[in-house]
């Protein structure tokens, strides 16, 4: 009874990694898919990419009128 127990807490746990690895898995390629629909979009916009630049910048844009504080210590 006690060895049919351990036997599937094994089964468990090795089962939880899998689907772990299958979760990370997927979501490194849709990261990938992502970056390439992106850098086609910005290509279709005629703002061509750069390699090295970051297409996942959510900074906003900054206005000319925009300063900085700078009581900040």
């Amino acid at each position: 009874m006690m060895a049919t127990f351990f036997g599937m807490l094994i089964v468990w746990a090795i089962s939880l990694v899998v689907l772990i690895l299958v979760i990370a898995q997927g979501v490194r390629v849709g990261m990938r898919w992502s970056r390439k629909d992106e850098i086609r979009e910005r290509e279709n916009a005629g703002r061509p990419y750069r390699p090295g630049e970051s297409v996942f910048n959510y900074k906003p844009e900054q206005s000319g009128t925009f300063k900085p504080r700078n009581d900040f210590k």
